[in-house]
């Protein structure tokens, strides 16, 4: 297991799981983890970046850790400045390619688990698998989940098993984790339920009419388009264009 980084952005009164969960952890092993207290966003955005041109990569996951307030559209920090999901994709993938693709992100915010919506199947991954809960947690069930989580994973066990182990410890975290291939591929599935007949037809005509005005009676093209737009001809497309693109 390499290296956690615990970036904490909570207000004065709130209950420290992330600097509890650093002390505890350094106690046992010492160097496993460091902690960063954040002020502001750009604090933030800086502490990511001194992450970024200090880690020295080994070929092992890289955790990042972050403990604040959260709900469907991002985390809130102390200072009450909101970064929504959005603004964490760019400095997010920097951190991915310099740990070598294996970053794992962490979410002690309630509902982090809604960080998923970082993933979209046009745009590069910022990560490899992610970890939280949907769920409103509190801090003394977030401690003891995570600080369950990381030994778990310190002991050999593999995330899968340490998400088992936290569950059966706090019934009521909910807590989950995916690789960011799986949030693609359900990503893909979600897309493609919503795509009726009629909707697929309408932006045949539309795309046809237009390599008509650009290009004539352009059989190839024209054929094209008939097959792409089926179910079958947008799930190949996403599979084989987007997918590639995903997992630059």
């Amino acid at each position: 297991m390499k290296q956690i980084f615990i970036l904490e952005s909570l207000r004065e009164g709130d209950d420290k799981v992330g600097q509890e969960i650093h002390k505890v952890l350094e106690k046992e092993n010492s160097g496993v983890s460091k902690y960063f207290d954040i002020d502001s966003k750009d604090d933030f955005f800086e502490k990511i970046q001194t992450i970024i041109e200090n880690y020295a990569y080994e070929d092992l996951p890289c955790f990042l850790h972050l403990d604040c307030h959260g709900d469907e559209l991002g985390i809130q920090l102390k200072n009450d400045e909101c970064i929504d999901w959005e603004e964490f994709k760019c400095k997010f993938r920097d951190l991915y390619i310099a740990t070598g693709r294996q970053l794992i992100v962490c979410m002690s915010a309630c509902k982090g688990y809604n960080i998923a919506k970082m993933v979209a199947y046009f745009e590069p991954c910022p990560y490899y698998a992610i970890c939280g809960s949907f769920n409103e947690i509190g801090f003394e069930e977030s401690k003891n989940g995570y600080l369950t989580f990381y030994k778990s994973l310190q002991s050999g066990k593999s995330i899968l098993e340490a998400v088992k182990d936290v569950n059966e410890k706090e019934k009521g975290m909910g807590f989950i984790a995916h690789r960011a291939e799986e949030l693609f591929n359900i990503a893909i599935d979600s897309y493609l339920k919503k795509l009726t007949p009629e909707y697929l037809k309408a932006e045949k005509e539309k795309k046809i009419q237009y390599v008509k005005d650009v290009w004539g009676n352009d059989q190839n093209r024209i054929d094209y388009l008939d097959y792409i737009y089926t179910l079958q001809g947008q799930q190949m497309l996403l599979q084989r264009k987007y997918k590639s693109i995903f997992f630059s």
